[in-house]
């Protein structure tokens, strides 16, 4: 299992890239962005999804949808 700290710098580092990106473009959903961003590192980072890049395909991997 991940430590809190772990998931708490990622989840900071893509607030800072997605706060990035919406300066570059000039546009984006910033509030929503970074109100779920700790739900999505929880869940893809915390290791509560099953899910492997490699095998798309898998049966057995959970499905999130948003």
């Amino acid at each position: 299992m991940v430590s809190i700290e772990k998931l708490e710098k990622k989840s900071y580092e893509i607030r800072e890239n997605t706060l990035k990106m919406c300066i570059r473009s000039g546009k984006g959903h910033v509030t929503s962005c970074l109100s779920c961003t700790d739900i999505l590192v929880a869940l893809y980072y915390g290791g509560v999804l099953k899910y492997d890049y490699s095998n798309p395909d898998w049966e057995s991997r959970d499905r999130f949808t948003l």
